[in-house]
């Protein structure tokens, strides 16, 4: 199995027109090339991975060929990245080979917390720890990786004045991976 990531680029990263794009491609893409499944694709703004089915490198290369073809026929560019069973989404490490997931951060992040000493109301200052440390959970597929990864955060936590420590919680971690919706009681 294959990963494959793309980037569509020509406006600022968050523009709410790329969005609009990147959605109205993926509906090019999936009517367009048959041999993407839609089950396999996941689209968050200008940021895409699509997984196919078949690994062989003739297949890749074609369907690399094909949405080159696509993204040209609307003046865009598009970089196709093969990357294995493991793939960086967004701000996550997906791996199908041992079925985990982990936190992920692009180099040279310069990610900055809202420093403890700020005046923003009190409940702000307190909840950005337990935010952080919530996100952690949630992108950490078990204990140990919760424990890897919660070092840097920690880090810049401390850099702008909160002291700490981030904990694994079992139940935060368990339920991002099986949320339900809850139903409306009609009456």
């Amino acid at each position: 199995k294959q990963w494959y990531q793309r980037r569509v680029r020509g406006s600022l990263d968050g523009a709410d027109i790329s969005e609009i794009v990147g959605l109205f491609m993926l509906h090019q893409i999936q009517s367009k090339i048959p041999e993407i499944t839609s089950d396999l694709n996941g689209l968050y703004r200008d940021d895409s991975l699509i997984m196919l089915r078949n690994g062989s490198g003739r297949f890749r290369e074609n369907i690399t060929k094909k949405l080159h073809s696509l993204f040209r026929l609307y003046g865009l560019k598009i970089s196709v990245t093969a990357t294995g069973p493991q793939a960086n989404y967004l701000d996550v490490t997906l791996n199908l080979s041992n079925k985990t997931h982990q936190p992920d951060s692009k180099p040279n992040d310069s990610s900055v917390y809202i420093n403890a000493r700020s005046n923003h109301p009190p409940r702000v200052l307190k909840n950005i720890p337990e935010n952080v440390q919530k996100r952690i959970n949630s992108l950490s597929s078990s204990k140990e990786i919760f424990n890897r990864s919660k070092h840097g955060y920690e880090k810049k936590l401390g850099e702008s004045g909160y002291s700490q420590k981030l904990q694994y919680n079992e139940i935060i971690a368990s339920n991002t991976s099986s949320k339900k919706k809850k139903k409306k009681k009609k009456k």
